[in-house]
């Protein structure tokens, strides 16, 4: 359990269920803060609660980097074109995480994965390299005509 959903149930069970037993131990005294996501159920409940609520920063900085680099279409077409290329290799395929604003470790976790996946990025790198030097020997001959 996160660490907003136990502030959370803390803060929903001792203000509302036993508020016999927050009075006596003093539990809102003991939060001072609660750092949460940015979704707008989350803020939109806290915002009825009597504690200090902030955004998380590596939540804030992943939206950042969700939108300034994953929803790229040349970075989603080369992670379809790994994918393929271990398939093909036959190498161990590890289950991507879901891009999730929530998830902010996700990119680095991909990150990780990356040296055990090296033979399927080399795999596509030369099979990028073969056409372009088969495309730039066939526009560099001495015969090249307008069929080629």
């Amino acid at each position: 359990m996160c660490a907003i959903s136990r502030a959370f149930t803390l803060w929903f069970k001792y203000s509302i269920i036993h508020t016999t037993n927050n009075k006596r131990c003093l539990l809102s005294d003991k939060i001072v803060c609660i750092v949460r996501d940015n979704g707008r159920n989350i803020v939109s409940t806290l915002e009825g609660s009597p504690f200090e609520h902030i955004s998380c920063l590596a939540h804030s900085l992943q939206l950042v980097i969700k939108d300034g680099i994953l929803n790229k279409q040349m970075v989603k077409d080369l992670a379809t074109k790994c994918r393929m290329a271990q398939i093909q290799l036959n190498i161990k395929r590890h289950k991507l995480i879901q891009d999730e604003p929530t998830r902010w470790n996700s990119l680095l976790q991909m990150m990780r994965h990356l040296p055990v996946q090296k033979e399927a990025v080399v795999h596509y790198n030369g099979i990028l390299s073969n056409v372009f030097e088969k495309a730039t020997y066939v526009a560099s001959g001495s015969a090249v005509t307008v069929s080629e």
